[in-house]
């Protein structure tokens, strides 16, 4: 047996590389299925190539009642979510006084009111169940940076939004974790930080923000 056995696994963020191998590393772990919310259609064989119980839903993530919408269908034809990961990535580069506030209110939409909306679809039946593992994704952006403001700021909301519901869900065994990737770490390096959280072994971190660095010396 794998360390996800049995183990269904949603992760946001569309087909990009990250995500790509995340489903992977998910796959290679025996998971029972492994659902990748993108944005189209078009990223299904992408998608299929991580592994047989890899699958693609299109979902509008910025959009609660399509959000709601694909996680019924996948508890209804999969089962409860025991793994949520959120990899949102909309970026504006641009500074604050070059973005629009339809690019604003966009980047925040994908990046920030996703975290809350797919959550909150498998915030409660963890609880019931008393497991459950939620990992998140922020950026060095959060920190601080120039010509990408809005990125930066829905980053820097990604750390708040780890720490308050690390506190609400731990006393109902649920972890949440966020991760950090560097320029530095490969994709590959990311899956296996994300799997790590995700499996029994890393069940001792919670309310943690974890950086991923491959080269120290770019770190």
């Amino acid at each position: 047996m794998g360390k996800f056995t049995d183990k269904i696994v949603v992760i946001t963020g569309g087909a990009q590389p990250n995500s790509l191998a995340m489903a992977k590393e998910f796959a290679l772990g025996d998971a029972k299925a492994v659902v990748i919310l993108c944005e189209n259609a078009e990223s299904e064989a992408a998608v299929r190539e991580q592994g047989a119980v890899c699958q693609a839903m299109v979902c509008n993530i910025a959009d609660f009642a399509d959000v709601t919408r694909a996680f019924d269908a996948i508890k209804a034809e999969l089962g409860f979510v025991d793994i949520l990961v959120c990899n949102p990535n909309a970026v504006c580069k641009k500074t604050l006084l070059e973005t629009t506030p339809q690019e604003w209110n966009q980047v925040l939409a994908v990046n920030v009111h996703s975290l809350f909306y797919c959550c909150k679809q498998v915030f409660a039946d963890m609880k019931a169940r008393k497991t459950g593992e939620v990992i998140l994704f922020s950026d060095d952006a959060a920190y601080g940076t120039v010509g990408n403001a809005a990125y930066a700021i829905t980053k820097a909301s990604a750390l708040g939004y780890n720490g308050t519901c690390s506190r609400e869900s731990e006393k109902y065994g649920v972890t949440v974790n966020t991760v950090i990737p560097t320029a530095s770490a490969t994709p590959e390096d990311v899956a296996k930080t994300v799997t790590l959280l995700a499996s029994e072994e890393g069940r001792a971190l919670h309310g943690q923000v974890v950086k991923v660095i491959k080269d120290w010396t770019k770190a």
